[in-house]
């Protein structure tokens, strides 16, 4: 996880993935597929940090590149926990065209 937080933060991550033409709904079912691959699923006993990006990829089923992919293990991991950065997500993906008019300044 120390990478990951080095790489991108949550901002940037969930930016990205609006610029990208991701919604709401989508980064959610995304999250939610990583969650119970690693709960309960495929990778049971894993935490989302821990997957490799092939991984996430074979979650989800689909073809992304590698920075989108990081983009979600990023939003997946501060989706779970339970401190300020999860409320702020929360929010964030709640209003997401609000979210990036607030954070670029546009």
């Amino acid at each position: 996880m120390a990478t990951l937080g080095a790489l991108m933060g949550w901002r940037d991550a969930l930016l990205h993935l609006h610029a990208n033409g991701w919604n709401a709904d989508d980064i959610d079912e995304a999250c939610e597929a990583v969650h119970v691959a690693c709960d309960e699923g495929e990778y049971e006993g894993s935490e989302p940090g821990d997957l490799t990006l092939a991984q996430i990829q074979s979650v989800l089923n689909v073809q992304l590149d590698h920075r989108l992919l990081t983009s979600l293990q990023v939003i997946a991991v501060v989706r779970h926990c339970q401190n300020i950065d999860a409320e702020d997500l929360q929010r964030a993906l709640h209003d997401l065209d609000a979210f990036a008019f607030e954070f670029t300044g546009d």
